[in-house]
């Protein structure tokens, strides 16, 4: 065991138990195994060995909904009882994308099952210095992204990093005792998360059914005298609403995009799971806003992506603040046959994709013209009608909300102990 630094290390935030420095050490120094896994065809039946595979390595946890699995009487004669999974084992991707290298998980034994894993994965065994919960929230440290991306070797397919360079990642380590304290505090906010995370889940598949209920009509809203209301009636989008993107003479000639202002230019990358995402954002202030009057968002209106990643949907929050920019379109309903809200929620259905699918076109990345997303076909219920749907749908959309804002509450603070609790 090599200690690298011996300088007092101590957190900032630390159980009051506890005392004295921790010691730098390799990564190397902590393992007992650090090992590769096996690379076969692999099956989407159950026919033998379940097997752990990067993509299921999903936030910081094993996803095993989506299980492969291997052909125990391999022919090629793998031993595979050298690769079957502990509990508590660390695996780790290190052949990968550039956006997935790195990724790590605890395997706990989910499947019930003998379980083993492929190639890509790196498994870590740890010895009597160090436990696995220890390290792995060790990983969730920005030095070790750093770390990764400094040992990572870009390839055209899949990057990648070695054993012998990973061995050398520092780890600053305290008695076993503590570290054990750290990781209970730890695990009680993750399961606040998984929690919070599990109630989202509920409410947007609660969601989901009601709004293929609703959608289908075999739910309907009642008139403030407890009768049915008319019938809905299918209409082409272009019928009641003005459809428009911004215009390439418009982008060219007239705006100036900038880092600092006031007025935000919507791109498509700003329209993301359904909502506003403003954290890559240009602003226009300097342009020529005279020329740009067709370009400007008012309230309510609908923003759809028609380029590239396609039927992100978003309504506009506010005046006076934004303006269309490449890749999304702007959709302004009349307010007389349909309340952009509706619209907003008619979108989000899964079934809606299909409609949409029927008019893309695909070439080096898929697209929708303007003139066929006038195409699109909807059934509409009376004003009153889509109101109240639009009042129910949203409550549930409150909800979820209120979990996610709690949910990224735990998240930050979990983030904010991480960086008081370690060196």
């Amino acid at each position: 065991m090599s200690i690298v630094n011996t300088r007092v290390k101590v957190p900032n935030l630390r159980f009051i138990e506890f005392t004295g420095s921790w010691e730098e050490l390799k990564l190397g120094d902590l393992t007992s195994k650090m090992q590769s896994g096996l690379s076969r065809k692999l099956s989407s039946v159950d026919i033998g060995m379940p097997v752990i595979r990067s993509n299921n390595i999903q936030d910081q946890n094993i996803d095993i909904s989506d299980l492969s699995y291997w052909y125990v009487n391999d022919p090629q004669g793998a031993n595979t009882s050298n690769y079957i999974l502990h509990k508590e084992d660390l695996l780790v991707n290190f052949i990968n994308s550039l956006t997935q290298i790195g990724k790590f998980a605890i395997y706990s034994n989910d499947t019930g099952r003998d379980t083993i894993y492929t190639t890509n994965l790196m498994r870590l065994r740890f010895n009597n210095r160090a436990l696995s919960r220890y390290v792995y929230y060790y990983f969730s440290l920005k030095k070790y992204d750093d770390y990764i991306d400094s040992i990572t070797k870009p390839a055209v397919n899949q990057a990648s990093f070695t054993t012998v360079d990973f061995k050398n990642f520092i780890i600053s380590v305290p008695s076993t005792e503590e570290q054990d304290k750290i990781t209970a505090f730890l695990y009680v906010i993750d399961s606040k998360i998984a929690i919070l995370k599990q109630k989202i889940d509920l409410l947007k598949k609660y969601k989901k059914g009601v709004m293929q209920a609703i959608f289908t009509q075999a739910i309907r809203f009642k008139d403030k005298n407890g009768k049915d209301y008319h019938a809905w009636q299918e209409k082409k989008l272009g019928d009641f609403s003005d459809v428009s993107k911004l215009a390439g003479y418009e982008f060219t000639k007239h705006i100036v995009y900038s880092d600092t202002g006031t007025l935000i230019g919507l791109r498509g990358l700003n329209i993301k799971n359904n909502r506003l995402n403003l954290d890559e954002i240009m602003y226009i202030d300097k342009s020529d806003l005279s020329k740009l009057s067709r370009s400007k968002l008012y309230t309510s209106d609908l923003m759809f992506t028609y380029v590239g990643t396609i039927g992100e949907v978003a309504l506009i929050p506010e005046n006076d603040k934004f303006y269309l920019a490449p890749n999304v379109a702007r959709i302004r309903v009349d307010n007389n046959i349909a309340l952009p809200e509706f619209i907003n929620q008619y979108f989000l259905r899964p079934e809606f994709k299909k409609i949409v699918d029927k008019y893309v076109a695909t070439s080096s990345q898929p697209a929708l013209s303007m003139t066929n997303i006038r195409k699109f076909s909807l059934n509409v219920p009376a004003l009153d009608e889509q109101q109240k749907i639009v009042d129910f749908l949203t409550s549930i959309d409150g909800k979820i909300n209120l979990e996610e804002s709690k949910l990224e509450q735990a998240k930050n603070f979990k983030k904010a102990l991480l960086q008081q609790m370690f060196v």
